[in-house]
């Protein structure tokens, strides 16, 4: 079994949403596994990792459903970017993605965007982790 690290590094602005699917597919592809599994990971506690369709709409339905359900103006116990953390929570900061022949096996509208939820803009480390032979 092979395993091939890389991060990638990401600038971001509060939050905003960034599809990356070309960066982790660039790495498993640089990796030369062929068949596996890959992580990708934020290694950060504001920011999340989904899988889903990357419309403009579709990423604008979910700003309006986070504020409903997780809204940013609100008294929360932990200062300044609790919401940030909530949001993170609710997602999940890593995915994993099945390999075949050398590419991610994702369906034909799924993209892998990360979510930026922190309050300021960021400096991002996204780990990829791909694994198998």
């Amino acid at each position: 079994m092979k395993i091939y690290n890389k991060k990638i590094k990401l600038k971001t602005l509060p939050n905003k949403y960034f599809l990356i699917t070309d960066y982790v597919r660039d790495v498993v592809r640089k990796s030369g596994i062929i068949n596996g599994f890959c992580i990708v990971s934020n290694l950060g506690s504001t920011g999340a990792v989904i899988i889903n369709e990357y419309d403009p709409s579709l990423m604008d339905d979910l700003r309006n459903l986070l504020e409903k359900i997780i809204p940013k103006e609100k008294d929360y116990n932990h200062p300044f970017n609790s919401y940030s953390h909530l949001r993170t929570m609710l997602f999940g900061s890593s995915k994993i993605i099945s390999i075949k022949d050398n590419d991610l096996e994702l369906g034909t509208w799924q993209e892998i965007i990360f979510l930026e939820f922190d309050i300021k803009q960021r400096s991002r480390n996204i780990l990829v982790k791909v694994i198998g032979e």
